[in-house]
């Protein structure tokens, strides 16, 4: 199955990305990029977020309304698939910069699990710790972890 969505820039490391939306607001500049959160462990926190030329920042909080949610949401995926191939033992973490952005993340991944499962493992971080991803669950986090990794 394929998804439309924006051709990516990625830096040498494979740990940030750039793209521009493109609607009725005009050209908007993205930014994806993948920290490492421990020293000891490959688990990488995804962040994302609208460039803000001002303060040289990236503003996870903006709302573009640029009507292509769903072309953003996929180029963010298959920036993973990137991050991915140069990392395959890394985990990565993410949540949305809101619980609003985090249920629509839970709502898209629940749409294609079936298809996301073939190349990964999900979970969900509940008051109680991390479980295997349900459909429509209340997750506060999700974390991603590439399959079949030797």
């Amino acid at each position: 199955m394929s998804f439309e969505r924006y051709s990516v820039a990625s830096s040498e490391d494979g740990l940030s990305f750039e793209f521009y939306s493109d609607g009725p607001n005009g050209l908007i500049k993205k930014i994806i990029y993948f920290r490492k959160l421990e020293a000891d462990f490959e688990v990488y926190n995804l962040g994302f977020g609208d460039y803000n030329k001002a303060t040289r920042k990236i503003d996870d909080l903006s709302v573009s309304n640029n009507r292509d949610r769903d072309k953003i949401l996929a180029t963010v995926a298959i920036s993973v698939d990137y991050f991915f191939a140069k990392n395959p033992k890394a985990k990565v973490a993410f949540r949305g910069s809101t619980p609003a952005r985090t249920r629509l993340y839970i709502m898209r991944i629940s749409n294609y699990l079936d298809l996301l499962n073939q190349n990964v493992i999900i979970e969900g971080l509940t008051q109680d710790g991390w479980e295997l991803f349900r459909k429509d669950r209340p997750y506060k986090a999700l974390l991603i972890t590439k399959k079949n990794v030797t």
